[in-house]
């Protein structure tokens, strides 16, 4: 039994030597010398039968030829990507109906990435927004000047709740007109979002 579990650690490992897998050729020589011994040892659970022929043990002769070949068995086993199954098979087939669950769950996959990547994206602007504030004051001089400045009148009727509830919340900010380019009776307004220039 200890042979058995040092052959299954040094096969974990990150990286081998030629002295470890000298070492693996022997627990596995140890291990079916004495393998004998789980078949004499009643009541040990499982399916009885009175061989070895498992494909399972029959592949550890040839870690050593394998490991020469393809490297550490830690760079191509499947417990890599065993933690992923939850988050990319289980979370995303509950997320879709049984029909063409192949195609709904690439396409889920694929959104959840461009939001993430969104996410990222705005994160990197925000903070390099106030870094370039005081670059961009530097375009004020285009900006038309405005002598006098009438008062803006928002009406709840036309604006939408959404627009509204960004000016209240100092997101946007409402731009006017003088007084001078406007007629008596007309109430002008526009709405434009700060900050004016788009940091890329």
């Amino acid at each position: 039994m200890h042979a058995e579990l040092d052959f299954i650690f040094h096969a974990g490992w990150k990286t081998l030597g030629e002295d470890d897998l000298e070492h693996m050729a022997n627990f596995n020589q140890i291990y079916h010398d004495n393998k004998d011994a789980f078949l004499q040892t009643p009541q040990h659970g499982g399916r009885e039968q009175q061989h070895f022929n498992i494909p399972k043990l029959h592949a550890r002769h040839h870690f050593p030829d394998n490991i020469h070949w393809l490297g550490a068995p830690y760079n191509y086993s499947t417990e890599i990507s065993e933690c992923c199954h939850i988050e990319i098979a289980k979370k995303v087939y509950k997320a879709t109906n049984p029909k063409d669950y192949m195609q709904q769950m690439l396409l889920w996959l694929t959104r959840q990435e461009k939001i993430y990547l969104r996410g990222i994206l705005l994160q990197w602007q925000l903070q390099n927004w106030s870094h370039n504030f005081d670059a961009d004051q530097q375009f004020d001089m285009f900006l038309p000047q405005v002598d006098e400045e009438q008062d803006v009148v928002l009406d709840a009727e036309r604006e939408s709740s959404s627009t509204l509830s960004l000016i209240q919340a100092k997101q946007i900010i409402p731009v006017t007109r003088s007084k001078a380019q406007t007629k008596a009776n007309e109430t002008s307004h526009a709405v434009a979002t700060w900050p004016h220039y788009s940091h890329q």
